[in-house]
């Protein structure tokens, strides 16, 4: 009886995080292809050209685009960069990923890639809002484009996605991740160091989206893996970046999801999860980050063993 009125409930991390609300359901208007100075070298793609935008909708949904391409010489850069974007409007019902993809892996040459600023725009997009990430100044402008919703305050009116909008979004999340994952492999020189780190925070952000919760993103994870092991100068990048990943959200249980999105496969990406979760912690503790993040030092040298992961980030 005496030590039941001492009784505490032990303080634990839930299983289910939170979550950030950055996806919303205001549906956004299909993008539209710029014709300027595009010039049809056959009577099909001049169709395409001068079709209106649901016709030229109608040609990606109905296979003509990638029968256009197949008999022709390369795809116009815009036109690519439309595809692209339209492989983020959810539902998708314009088969604009398959299109894309079958027109990517179809030659031995160097596929397509986006540049940060179609990346940033195909998310805005699928819905996701990155004005905290412009606030917080984590990211540039172009990896967070301005509000394209008509009505941006209906963004907050709107209910919880439904279970088919959810299944939806997950799975053009991992269309897109899995094309970026390609590029990223076969045109490494095209995302240098302060691209992929921008990417990673950008990834990290988009899976604290509450609709994502407890969901499986391997896709997303892979893609992640490919970003981190080719960062060059990881030594002199890896803690100033933590800090920013620190800043991602500002409930506290979000950060420990944060850390167990990273890979875990080499020695880099865990040591990346330590000085995340070494990070968290003195932000919770009200300390100053940098004076952990100095810890993980006597492993680069290589003369200690690896200092195990903190049991937070172990605990369900």
């Amino acid at each position: 009886a005496f030590l039941s009125c001492f009784d505490m409930k032990l303080l634990a991390f839930p299983t289910k995080h939170p979550g950030e609300p950055i996806f919303h359901t205001c549906p956004l208007p299909p993008p539209t292809l710029n014709t300027h100075g595009l010039q049809p070298r056959s009577i099909l793609e001049q169709n395409f050209l001068c079709a209106s935008p649901a016709g030229q909708v109608a040609f990606v949904r109905e296979g003509c685009l990638n029968l256009l391409y197949h008999t022709t010489s390369a795809c116009p850069l815009p036109v690519l960069r439309c595809l692209f974007q339209l492989t983020s409007i959810w539902p998708d019902r314009t088969n604009a990923f398959r299109t894309l993809w079958e027109m990517g892996t179809r030659s031995d040459d160097e596929p397509w890639c986006p540049t940060l600023q179609d990346i940033g725009q195909a998310f805005a997009y699928m819905g996701a809002d990155l004005e905290a990430l412009r606030c917080r100044r984590l990211l540039p402008p172009k990896l967070c484009p301005t509000d394209m919703r008509p009505d941006p305050s209906r963004s907050q009116e709107q209910g919880k996605l439904s279970a088919a909008d959810t299944l939806a979004l997950v799975t053009q999340l991992g269309d897109i991740c899995k094309l970026l994952t390609v590029c990223v492999i076969a045109c490494p020189c095209r995302y240098p160091d302060c691209a992929r780190w921008e990417l990673v925070i950008l990834l990290c952000f988009l899976s604290l989206g509450y609709v994502l919760c407890c969901r499986s993103l391997p896709d997303l994870w892979l893609l992640l893996h490919c970003l981190l092991q080719g960062i060059v100068a990881w030594k002199e990048q890896c803690s100033p970046h933590c800090l920013s990943l620190c800043q991602l959200s500002q409930h506290h249980h979000n950060l420990p999801a944060v850390a167990r999105l990273l890979p875990d496969i080499t020695d880099r990406e865990r040591e990346l999860r330590r000085r995340l979760s070494l990070c968290a912690m003195a932000q919770l503790l009200g300390k100053a980050p940098c004076t952990t993040l100095s810890l993980g030092a006597r492993e680069e040298v290589g003369a200690a063993p690896r200092v195990p992961t903190p049991l937070f980030l172990c605990a369900p």
